[in-house]
């Protein structure tokens, strides 16, 4: 594949995983809600760690250190907006192009109706479990999951959150990925091999039999009732049907760990985000192919701003260590990536 530019480099976390970071710094916290610390706006915002990105339809939305929240109408020029909470925030999910959920360390969700240009906390409580992933099935039923079994839910828009009870979180084992599928089951990967599947939007889950018995960090839908998940060590596993019980590996010449599965728009493959600076593409049949990064020639921000908002446009210059990635966009020109370096647009 042909080589990709990145349009942004940097990173003070050298080849440390998102998820290591998100997942055990649990001692990390900030003070109580009526005491919290606004996110401060960085000069270098961009370059910091990010954990997860979404397109909403309307703009790009990235999450990450100290409460850092970026937005870009074109995945080109950055803006960092204010945040109510100074924590390590986690993962973002997005039901329309204005209303959405990020959650985080603390036990910390944030709620947006503006597209993101403004937050609201909805739970926050110092020394409670980090949460790592949020799923919304529409604007009122949402779950939210975390460390050592920690899982909430709401059936109000997350005006109220409620822990809930089962067999599964009674393990107390880190949940790491929620995914919704094409037919409508959320699937839970996480620590030591975990999958649970949910048929009735959360309310109940069934553990399944897992053929890794390792750490698993991302999953994606695939095909009308199947699943990709992926894990420690370049692990891939795939189902056609997550009902069914049958899990098929991939191989994958890779051994970094898999921090984040994407499906292409067009339902062609999947691309992988991977420790190390590795991003890889997957097609449907199983072949894998890393994607060449030109590390070259490497993006920071032109000339520093002077004062808030900061704005940076993406441009090319010096590359710096990449460090993992945490997720990566399909662009119609390249790959849009956040991870130990920031956010990066490959091109």
């Amino acid at each position: 594949m042909q080589a990709l530019r990145p349009g942004f480099s940097g990173s003070r976390f050298r080849a440390v995983s998102c998820f290591l970071l998100a997942g055990l710094m649990a001692g990390a916290h900030a003070t109580p809600l009526d005491g919290t610390a606004p996110a401060e706006m960085a000069r270098e915002s961009v370059r910091t760690l990010l954990t997860d990105i979404q397109y909403t339809g309307r703009r790009y939305v990235a999450v990450g250190w100290r409460g850092h929240i970026l937005l870009s109408e074109k995945a080109r020029d950055w803006r960092q907006v204010q945040v109510p909470v100074n924590v390590l925030l986690t993962a973002v999910d997005f039901v329309d192009e204005l209303t959405g959920w990020v959650v985080g360390h603390d036990s910390t969700i944030l709620k947006t109706t503006d597209g993101g240009d403004s937050w609201d906390v909805q739970s926050f409580g110092a020394g409670l479990p980090p949460l790592l992933d949020v799923l919304f099935l529409d604007a009122r039923h949402g779950l939210a999951v975390g460390t050592y079994g920690a899982m909430m839910q709401t059936a109000d828009g997350g005006l109220s959150w409620e822990n809930v009870h089962n067999d599964i979180v009674d393990e107390a084992l880190h949940f790491n990925d929620l995914q919704r599928l094409a037919d409508g089951t959320i699937l839970l990967v996480g620590e030591l091999g975990m999958m649970a599947i949910s048929t009735d939007e959360g309310r109940t889950w069934r553990r399944l039999s897992s053929p890794y018995d390792s750490s698993l960090f991302s999953a994606a839908p695939s095909g009308d009732r199947g699943a990709i998940v992926g894990g420690m060590r370049g692990s891939l596993f795939i189902t056609d049907d997550i009902h069914d019980g049958q899990w098929r590996p991939i191989e994958n010449p890779s051994t970094q760990s898999i921090f984040g599965i994407t499906q292409l728009p067009d339902g062609t493959g999947h691309v992988l985000a991977a420790l190390n600076g590795t991003l890889q593409v997957i097609a449907v049949d199983g072949e894998i192919s890393n994607v060449a990064l030109d590390k070259e020639s490497a993006g920071i921000p032109p000339v520093p701003p002077s004062g808030p908002p900061y704005v940076f446009v993406l441009t090319d210059d010096v590359d710096q260590e990449l460090g993992a990635f945490c997720r990566a966009l399909p662009l119609k020109d390249g790959f849009l990536t956040v991870g130990d370096s920031g956010v990066r647009y490959w091109h």
